[in-house]
């Protein structure tokens, strides 16, 4: 018995120390979630010109062809990335909001996958708003007058 008792201690100890397995994402899951930065780099390209122009359209195809992963992770960052899709992209303001917490869960996605290239995660004090974009030097996309105002945020790789 008190071997038993020694062993199941053990054991308990062992997979207590354990954590979950990660469940490894497939060459498609990349190339999707790849597919999603790159429309939402043309997001930001687009809130760069002189009048800026959201069309939301193509991000929002990009997060629905999202569906076609398996993996929960995956799935739980469309629901996340479809819920901060701005829903009128006439208004500018709350666009706007909705834009900073999608760069967030971009940002996240970004920490986690290996993705081609070399995207950075930016904050704006003065608007106190988040974007990703591939630049090396702040493009505020949230405030035209202030296009330089904002830094390049350092995360894990």
């Amino acid at each position: 018995m008190k071997v038993f008792l020694t062993l199941s201690l053990i054991l308990l100890s062992l997979f207590a120390n354990c954590e979950p397995a990660k469940i490894p994402y497939s060459e498609k899951d990349v190339q999707l979630l790849t597919d999603v930065f790159e429309e939402s780099q043309k997001l930001h390209e687009g809130l760069l010109l002189p009048t800026p122009k959201l069309e939301v359209a193509g991000i929002q195809m990009t997060v629905n062809a999202l569906s076609a992963s398996e993996h929960p992770k995956i799935k739980d960052w469309k629901s996340q990335l479809t819920e901060n899709i701005p829903k009128n992209p006439n208004d500018l303001e709350l666009s706007y909001d909705q834009l900073s917490k999608f760069a967030i869960i971009l940002s996240e996605i970004k920490n986690e996958v290996k993705l081609p290239g070399a995207y950075q995660k930016f904050y704006c004090p003065m608007v106190e708003r988040y974007w990703v974009a591939k630049d090396k030097e702040v493009r505020n996309p949230y405030s035209p007058e202030m296009r330089d105002c904002g830094e390049i945020l350092q995360e894990p790789h």
